[in-house]
């Protein structure tokens, strides 16, 4: 048997050619972005980035330009994107007093051949907002959704959105449908429906940051916690690399900022 990946929970692991199939918890306790888990970070030349530090993936950005962004991808292969999977990140953005002109968005973005589906956990206080945070998506058609939790609209009791919430998105390879939702309080127990992007067949799954007008310090745009079902490759060098290489420019070119 190989040396089973690091930063695993593994309920059960057996050796493969390609992948370990397991569920994978990654507390990002290694400080370290380095190993099977993930692939490099891509940040088309802006001042964005995406690093561990103290125990979370922390989302920075060094200057203050209008579309700073940092992607990274979780480290899987197109055919296992193509099984059933789940993939729940925890995200945590502090309370910033921006303006309307600027924002900070950490989340979630999978790919398929002709589009994208994304949830984010944004931070945009303004006068044409009144709320500090926000959920924010997007299906495959482009149809974006926005949701505020507030006490006329609850998000299953939550009447406020805090600093930290789940993100979650899970795919039905029966019916090759991407679901995505969210658990407005951040305990990964009371989910909150957002979106259904069916005929969807993702090739990649990213971890993205976007900021606009600010810039962001250590700390305030972070990723605490990844739980999820889906497979990492057992590291053989190159296996992945041009694949990963190509769907990341892909993100890259497609990704518009979200309003």
């Amino acid at each position: 048997m190989k040396s089973c990946i690091k930063l695993l929970i593994v309920i059960w692991c057996s050796f493969s050619s390609v992948s370990f199939a397991a569920l994978i918890v990654d507390n990002f306790d290694t400080n370290s972005l380095a190993g099977p888990n993930w692939g490099p970070v891509n940040n088309l030349g802006t001042g964005g980035n995406l690093a561990v530090a103290n125990g979370q993936l922390q989302y920075t950005a060094s200057n203050s330009t209008p579309d700073d962004f940092a992607a990274v991808n979780w480290n899987t292969s197109p055919a296992d994107l193509a099984q059933n999977w789940t993939f729940t990140m925890d995200v945590s953005i502090a309370s910033l007093q921006l303006a309307d002109s600027q924002r900070l968005l950490l989340g979630l973005e999978v790919v398929d051949p002709v589009g994208k589906v994304t949830l984010g956990f944004d931070s945009l206080l303004g006068t044409q907002t009144g709320t500090a945070h926000r959920i924010i998506g997007q299906d495959q058609t482009g149809l974006q959704t926005q949701v505020d939790c507030t006490p006329a609209a609850p998000c299953n009791g939550v009447t406020a959105l805090g600093n930290t919430v789940s993100l979650r998105m899970t795919y039905d390879a029966g019916t090759q449908t991407l679901t995505t939702d969210f658990d407005p309080a951040g305990g990964r127990n009371n989910f909150v429906s957002l979106s259904t992007s069916k005929n969807f067949i993702p090739s990649a799954l990213f971890v993205f940051g976007q900021s606009s007008g600010i810039v962001v310090q250590s700390g305030q745009a972070a990723a605490d916690t990844v739980v999820t079902t889906l497979p990492v490759p057992v590291p053989e060098p190159g296996q992945f690399a041009f694949l990963l290489a190509g769907m990341t420019l892909l993100l890259l070119a497609v990704h518009r900022r979200l309003r």
